[in-house]
């Protein structure tokens, strides 16, 4: 935890200094990332001589220890998503969602869509891919990373051993592209007329606009009054009992389907269903 928080510190240092990656919006984690890659043994492994070096600057504990992560705080990410939040009706919810829910759809199965038919059509009958690579797009490009690393488990008992990587790797490809690209956008628009010019925002309003005061004045948060308890150990032990639910959950599907469905020929699929969305719900319950 340390070095992660070691490179974002420095991240953050290399974004503020740079006014090229301000401009373009480029998160901290990408850049820390980056530099974690450069200085694994992709980058820095393969370039120097002898064998000090060829793990990079991370040994393999390091590696295993990082590799395990973000299947496990994917959990914490979701699990948070609805806490301390008021649920509106499905009405309100539907009217200010429905939109976006069609256009992620339209987005979702698009991508499938493509995905599995090039793999399907063009890919698998002139080599041996894997056909549960034509989710890759899917799952990295809309996805994301905390969704690929969620579903690492999945693909590792499908016998799908490297499709974390390869959802890893679209899901940075999706973000940087989709930063780089839809800023060069956003500035043909303006310079073509089709955008009106935003207002100028200096760095301390885009700062102050994003500090926990201001988003604690205009959030709907349910908040807590008893300043006897600790504020963290509270948040922590709401997210605990969020994944326990999400657990509960996904024991009671996988032991339902065991029990009642397997017996009639039905296929075993509660037990390759990731824990992150089932926390979610458990978040929300």
């Amino acid at each position: 935890m340390l070095l992660i928080a070691g490179l974002i510190l420095v991240a953050k240092w290399i974004r503020r200094s740079s006014g090229v990656l301000r401009k373009l919006y480029l998160p901290s984690a990408i850049i820390a990332g980056v530099i974690a890659l450069l200085a694994g043994p992709q980058g820095l492994g393969r370039l120097a001589p002898g064998d000090r070096f060829s793990e990079g600057l991370w040994n393999e504990s390091v590696l295993d220890t990082w590799s395990a992560m973000p299947g496990l705080l994917i959990s914490v990410v979701f699990a948070t998503l609805f806490l301390g939040k008021r649920i509106s009706p499905p009405g309100e919810i539907w009217d200010k969602a429905g939109p976006m829910v069609v256009h992620g759809q339209t987005l979702a199965w698009g991508q499938y869509v493509v995905g599995l038919g090039l793999v399907i059509l063009l890919l698998q009958p002139w080599t041996d891919i894997d056909p549960m690579a034509g989710a890759l797009i899917e799952i990295g490009f809309e996805g994301g990373h905390g969704t690929a690393a969620g579903l690492g488990d999945t693909f590792r008992d499908l016998g799908f051993e490297s499709g974390l990587d390869l959802a890893l790797g679209m899901a940075t490809v999706g973000v940087v592209a989709g930063v780089v690209l839809g800023t060069l956008l956003i500035n043909w628009a303006v310079w073509r007329g089709h955008l009106e010019p935003p207002d100028e925002v200096s760095e301390d309003e885009a700062e102050a606009m994003s500090s926990p005061e201001r988003l604690e004045e205009e959030g709907d948060e349910v908040g807590y009054t008893d300043k006897a308890l600790e504020p963290l150990s509270v948040h922590l032990g709401f997210v605990a009992v969020a994944i326990g639910v999400g657990w509960l959950l996904l024991e009671g599907l996988v032991l339902a389907e065991t029990h009642l469905l397997v017996p009639l020929g039905w296929p075993e699929l509660m037990e390759h269903i990731p824990l992150f969305p089932l926390a979610m719900i458990g978040g929300v319950l």
